[in-house]
């Protein structure tokens, strides 16, 4: 290797200074779960001359192939001179136990883990391996499900969890690019055979969906994607900052909404503001709830009531 920059580290300082990620010379929590992506994570902060420090969760999966993972991450972050930080849960079996997707669940404990640490640890950020191939496949994913505008965004470079900021320097790498950085520096990784098992639907979307589009549709299909996230990001933002000033208006002092001057605003905006009134409320509206809660709030008759869900229920008064 040559001392020239390295394409992926330069591209990783470039989302960070876009995205006002870090401050210079900022200590970070990397999540580094022995694979590629966050291995490449970790080196590339090192290069940037972040301090870091390691933090592992081990959802204890595999037939013990996880806990050979955690012993790898320990052996870097020892070799590495870095403090290692660790978290082990049989996240299969709580899951069972409490009725819930191990997915859900895993990602619950993993950031529960990950924001302790980095507020015991004076941390000023936790970051994460997503790059741009998962953006790509996030949206593809939502978009299968009927997501909105807000969904199709995909994964934010920033966004705060815990109260800690949770960031994707690599978020404009792509798969083939974080490799090659890899085999370049000859960083040894794990590889989650798991990653090939299709029953899984990013998996599925990985492996034979996206494939198939470049195949048959555009050879750059991914760029679309990525394109179409970051127009609906920015956009988002704006219509986020509108749908504020909506409720800011129409928001009583005793929560209620004031319809007339709700009923003027534009559709969209509506849909928005009551979606973020439900979520104020602790409650998530599918669109069909959004869609028939605007119609209520802005035309439903005097002394009739609008169940929202979640235990709040819309009256149309006076």
């Amino acid at each position: 290797m040559t001392n020239e920059v390295h394409p992926v580290v330069e591209r990783a300082r470039q989302a960070i200074e876009q995205y006002e990620m870090l401050a210079p010379g900022e200590k970070v929590l990397v999540a580094v779960s022995g694979g590629g992506d966050s291995i490449c994570l970790l080196r590339v902060l090192q290069a940037l001359g972040y301090f870091v420090e390691v933090a592992h969760f081990d959802h204890l999966t595999r037939n013990g192939a996880s806990s050979e993972d955690a012993d790898f991450v320990r052996e870097i972050a020892k070799s590495l001179g870095l403090s290692f930080h660790i978290e082990t849960c049989d996240v299969e079996a709580e899951a069972k136990s409490a009725g819930r997707s191990f997915e859900e669940l895993g990602r619950e404990l993993r950031y529960t883990f990950f924001c302790r640490i980095a507020r015991d640890r004076g941390c000023g950020a936790i970051a994460t391996g997503h790059h741009a191939d998962d953006q790509a496949e996030t949206i593809l994913m939502r978009l299968l499900r009927g997501a909105g505008t807000r969904g199709l965004s995909g994964i934010p470079p920033v966004r705060v969890e815990g109260g800690i900021d949770v960031i994707r320097p690599l978020i404009h790498c792509m798969r083939d690019e974080i490799e090659g950085f890899l085999h370049d520096h000859g960083y040894d990784y794990r590889t989650d055979v798991s990653n090939m098992d299709t029953s899984y639907q990013r998996n599925k979307v990985r492996h034979e969906l996206i494939p198939y589009l470049v195949r048959n549709y555009n050879p750059q299909v991914r760029s679309v994607l990525l394109r179409l996230s970051e127009v609906l990001r920015v956009e988002n933002e704006y219509v986020e900052d509108m749908t504020t000033e909506v409720l800011e208006d129409c928001l009583q002092a005793d929560g209620s909404i004031y319809r007339k001057s709700f009923s003027a605003r534009p559709l969209a905006l509506q849909r928005r503001a009551i979606q973020e009134f439900a979520r104020r409320n602790g409650v998530l509206c599918p669109f069909e709830r959004v869609t028939e809660a605007v119609e209520f709030v802005a035309s439903g008759a005097t002394g009739k009531s609008y169940d929202l869900g979640g235990g709040i229920v819309l009256r149309n008064s006076r």
